[in-house]
């Protein structure tokens, strides 16, 4: 058995003791600055997923919104669609028969007592009028106006 004796003096034994190992307090210190920084890392990291998930969530719910009011916007530009084509046909149909309803317009207003229509007929570029008089003189008092006449309606009216 051995047994090891120190027999030196009491103050110098207390010094010794009090002495620090530097190599010891810096691996302590940072080993509790890693865990410090790594419990911060993972704290904040997790608040972090958590403010990304609601994040995501809202993002999810806009989309979701985003894709109604899509289909609603689609659906109303197919219903204007369809407006805009019944519009663009009663325009055509109004702008192809404008012309005979000035024709007709100014005819009623040109005819006189003496004179009457049996028939009319109204082709694109033709107008074709049938009728009587009590006396000739009243159909050239009817058809005088329209060879003087600056409206296009009657431009290209056969004179003679």
């Amino acid at each position: 058995m051995k047994v090891k004796l120190d027999l030196r003096p009491r103050y110098l034994l207390e010094s010794s003791r009090r002495k620090l190992n530097a190599a010891r307090v810096l691996l302590v210190s940072l080993l509790l600055a890693f865990l410090l920084v790594g419990g911060t890392t993972l704290g904040l990291s997790f608040m972090k997923v958590r403010s990304m998930e609601s994040e995501l969530t809202m993002v999810s719910d806009q989309v979701a919104i985003q894709k109604a009011q899509n289909k609603k916007m689609a659906n109303e530009i197919k219903r204007l669609s369809d407006v805009e084509a019944v519009y663009v046909s009663a325009l055509k149909l109004l702008e192809d028969e404008i012309p005979a309803l000035e024709f007709v317009n100014a005819v009623e207003k040109s005819l006189p007592l003496g004179v009457w229509l049996e028939s009319m007929t109204i082709l694109p570029g033709k107008a074709t009028l049938r009728g009587k008089s009590w006396v000739e003189s009243d159909v050239v008092e009817f058809a005088s106006p329209w060879w003087t006449s600056p409206s296009p309606v009657f431009f290209g009216i056969l004179r003679g």
